[in-house]
């Protein structure tokens, strides 16, 4: 059974609540208003592959989550993931959420190879502080 708008649109809803994001905090990224974003997850309009997509990418999950039926009984099913990046993905905090959708903001490679650094070393220096 292929899911309609209003199950899309729902499954947006919970994947934008859970990162935390206002529907005029996610329309601006998508660049779209948020009486759109609201539209979306209404069910009161047909979205895009493409908004789909940037969507996914803003939120950080997979496309195909949107999509998610439970097969047996033909209802909808929560959002999940079918991949154990993205099961993993689920168990993160809100503020972990907060800063990978930060990190992808930053659009200079040099900048965000220097953020890699300081966690690796911040990370290295946390281990060190463990064995002693």
């Amino acid at each position: 059974m292929v899911p309609d708008k209003s199950t899309i649109g729902r499954n947006i809803r919970s994947y934008r609540k859970a990162c935390g994001l206002s529907q005029a905090s996610l329309g601006e990224k998508v660049g779209v208003s948020y009486q759109q974003i609201q539209k979306y997850e209404n069910g009161a309009s047909s979205i895009s592959a493409f908004q789909l997509g940037r969507i996914a990418e803003i939120l950080a999950v997979p496309i195909d989550c949107f999509f998610h039926l439970d097969t047996e009984s033909g209802a909808e099913a929560p959002p999940a993931y079918s991949s154990e990046i993205g099961d993993e993905f689920l168990r993160v905090s809100q503020d972990e959420r907060k800063l990978l959708l930060r990190y992808r903001e930053i659009k200079t490679p040099l900048i965000k190879k220097y953020l890699q650094n300081h966690m690796n070393a911040i990370r290295e220096l946390e281990r060190n502080l463990d064995e002693e």
